[in-house]
């Protein structure tokens, strides 16, 4: 199971792909941060004990949190600028530096420390690198490591006074996940209560509402399960789906048990009244569910994972639930038979005004439909994607606020842009070039230990050796004669020349004389060196990231980061969308053709799915509100229950062409009201979920269902009678 939004990310996109293999290269899936703070006293030991103690754990592959600070100091001659080598070698060997002890003094420590700077030691903060052995976005549902080890460090935290919080990528990944599952939880049975709540104006029965809610409940076992089987993982849009179900397969026992309340209150047996149910209203069931089948079949088939998993979860939970539905709750009647007569408590005036006025004036209110349509459609030049993923994903990520207040203290963040090169030549290239991009905060790399001027500079070390010895000695002279802050002056020298001598004798590090800490962190495992290059402050905006990418590829081509995976996720072309949504069409209306054996009815048939869609879309568009993945996606729930009204609506017309069209469809649009009530109420608790993405899908249902109610009980029997098809009276 994985329900956060890394498992909706199509890779099939380059930039995708490219951060993936990265990504799966460099394990940065399981590389995660930990920002501890407490009192400044007790910081040392209590990391001390933390890294002691998570080595043991098979759960851990390495934890980073004592830089060799020692071994940086002993590298400064290399790192130092050429001004401050040469007054620092000039110290050394001439007796000037006496004089200007004081200046000297404070450079000297601003020099050994320079390096440091990558890994200050900020007073009541650290950061500890904590390397996980697995993904735990990989690891299996109720098995991941990620919260074991988070309730590890608390553990071991906690006896002294300081507490851990975690970011990175697993952390990011893993809190969305559990903040979902938590949300999906709470929301599955409230979305089954309150379909039945609204279920009890048409059956106020205990009994038959439990008769209903079970092939649901089944219905969405199965597609979790059989979605998981077939696509290898569940993701949020499966569990969302599984709310979703309660919304749309109570349609299909709305219309079977209004319509079996309208045969017996006409006083047929109970035999006779379930065979026209099924007969009459089963097939305009079967019918529509087929329809909304086949376009989440299609869907399916699309490359993008937030597409396939949708169109797969759809198709199997529509399925599923279509046979219970047609087998167990007609069953279940036959064996309670006679008791199923109880006259339903609602009736909606409205709609019998609504469709009689339409058929009295149906140029009009074809008129008034077309019009709408049209002005909708003129909002298209509006249309724009959300490009910032924060918009999309679960609000309630403690690791993002974790990573804001690493950003503030170190200038380290979740989202650096990753190089990783060959040589020395080029680590020095493409760190100093990044550095002068003015979006980077931050660059992090091994370049400044390997100047291009080491060797240069060993040599002069070299060479001064004698002179430097020659100072050493005068110096060690003068303590015994100098008053005591002259000899604590003359100690400062002795310690800077003493540096310079193990540098002479040493010489510039190479990549064997390297930490652990150092190695680990920027020596990737095929022995490339890598480059960290931090943006000035963190975000999720695909289109930020698309510019400062374009940027740092003029720099080093194959740089990669978590920005790419956002960029494709929220800037990728999809040029499979158009012919998507072009074959989902060509079948629903290939399906209501071959239903209806007649053109006119097909085109009646249709009115309202187009009316809700169009109507939908051109609302968010004139509203100005940007659409996501998500959002599009919600085209085929519109178009499959739209689809639905009006196949109910002609099925009922076409049983008795001499019936008045208002009548017959007052009579199943009474049906069509409450399974709209029951499929919006399912989708409105999806605006509870913390989660901008659902949110945003349920508003579009909220909106695209009303409207094809609306064009139903309106447009489909003035349709209807200006074609002559039914009796106007």
């Amino acid at each position: 199971m994985d329900l956060s939004f890394s498992a909706l990310m199509d890779r099939s996109d380059p930039l995708v792909d490219r951060y993936m293999t990265m990504a799966e290269e460099l394990d940065y899936g399981a590389q995660m941060l930990l920002l501890v703070e407490g009192p400044e006293d007790k910081l040392d030991m209590a990391i001390s004990d933390l890294e002691e103690q998570l080595e043991k754990r098979d759960d851990i592959s390495n934890v980073l949190s004592a830089p060799p600070i020692e071994w940086l100091q002993q590298q400064a001659p290399w790192v130092v600028s050429d001004k401050d080598f040469a007054m620092w070698l000039d110290a050394a060997t001439s007796n000037t530096a006496l004089q200007r002890h004081s200046e000297f003094k404070d450079r000297i420590q601003e020099i050994t420390a320079e390096y440091q700077s990558d890994f200050d030691k900020m007073s009541g903060y650290r950061v500890v690198f904590i390397s996980l052995a697995e993904d735990p976005i990989n690891q299996p549902m109720g098995k991941s490591s990620y919260e074991n080890v988070i309730n590890a460090i608390d553990t071991i935290l906690l006896p002294h006074g300081v507490r851990g919080s975690p970011t990175g990528f697993p952390a990011i990944g893993s809190e969305d996940q559990q903040r979902t599952v938590e949300r999906i939880q709470m929301l599955s049975p409230i979305s089954l209560v309150l379909v039945l709540l609204v279920l009890r104006f048409l059956e106020p029965r205990f009994l038959y509402l439990i008769l209903v809610a079970v092939p649901m409940l089944l219905a969405m076992v199965a597609t979790l399960g059989l979605a998981g089987l077939i696509t290898g993982k569940i993701t949020i849009l499966e569990t969302m789906f599984g709310v979703l179900i309660f919304g749309l397969g109570v349609d299909f026992a709305l219309h079977l048990l209004s319509r079996m309340h309208q045969e017996q209150s006409k006083g047929l047996p109970f035999r006779q009244a379930l065979g026209k149910t099924i007969t009459g209203t089963g097939v305009g069931v079967v019918a529509g569910a087929l329809t909304t089948i086949g376009a989440f079949t299609i869907v399916s088939f699309a490359p993008d994972p937030s597409a396939h998993h949708l169109g797969v979860s759809g198709a199997i939970g529509l399925f599923v639930c279509l046979v219970l539905m047609l087998t167990l709750m007609p069953a279940s009647w036959v064996l309670l038979q006679g008791k199923i007569s109880q006259k339903p408590k609602y009736h909606f005036r409205f709609v019998g005004i609504f469709c009689r006025w339409s058929t009295q004036n149906p140029k009009l209110v074809l008129g008034i439909g077309i019009a709408l349509m049209i002005a909708s459609i003129a909002g298209a030049g509006r249309f724009r994607m959300e490009s910032d993923l924060a918009k999309v994903f679960n609000r309630e990520v403690p690791a993002l606020e974790v990573s804001r207040k690493i950003e503030q203290i170190f200038q380290l963040n979740y989202a650096p842009w990753i190089s990783q090169v060959e040589d020395v030549a080029t680590l020095q290239k493409v760190h100093a070039e990044m550095e002068q991009e003015e979006f980077i905060g931050r660059v992090t790399s091994l370049a400044p230990l390997f100047s291009e001027k080491a060797e240069q500079r060993h040599q002069q070390l070299t060479a001064s050796a004698s002179k430097m010895n020659a100072m050493k000695s005068m110096y060690a002279s003068a303590v015994m004669m100098g008053s005591k802050q002259q000899s604590e002056q003359i100690q400062d020298l002795l310690e800077a020349i003493a540096q310079l001598e193990l540098a002479a004798k040493r010489g510039p590090p190479g990549v064997d004389d390297l930490p652990e800490y150092l190695r680990q962190q920027f020596i990737s495992p095929s022995g490339k060196f890598l480059i960290f290059a931090y943006p000035e402050k963190a975000h999720l905006d695909g289109l930020i990231f698309m510019e400062q990418r374009k940027v740092l590829e003029e720099i080093h081509p194959n740089v990669s980061g978590m920005g790419n995976a956002i960029e494709g996720v929220m800037n990728g072309e999809k040029p499979w969308l158009l012919p998507l949504v072009l074959a989902v069409f060509v079948f629903v209306v290939f399906v209501l053709y071959i239903d209806s054996r007649d053109i006119r009815w097909m085109l009646v048939t249709v009115i309202p799915v187009t009316f809700g869609c169009v109507i939908s879309l051109g609302m968010f568009l004139w509203l100005d509100k940007p659409f996501n993945a998500m959002m599009l996606l919600s085209g085929p729930l519109i178009i499959g229950l739209g689809v639905d009204d009006g196949i109910h609506v002609v099925h009922r017309m076409r049983e008795d062409v001499t019936v008045a069209a208002h009548k017959s469809a007052d009579a199943v649009g009474q049906a069509i009201v409450m399974t709209k009530l029951t499929t919006c109420t399912s989708f409105a608790s999806l605006l509870y979920a913390d989660h901008p993405g659902m949110e945003s899908m349920s508003l579009v249902l909220l909106v695209g269902l009303p409207m094809c109610l609306l064009a139903s009980i309106t447009m489909v029997p003035a349709l209807a009678v200006l074609f002559g098809l039914v009796a106007k009276e």
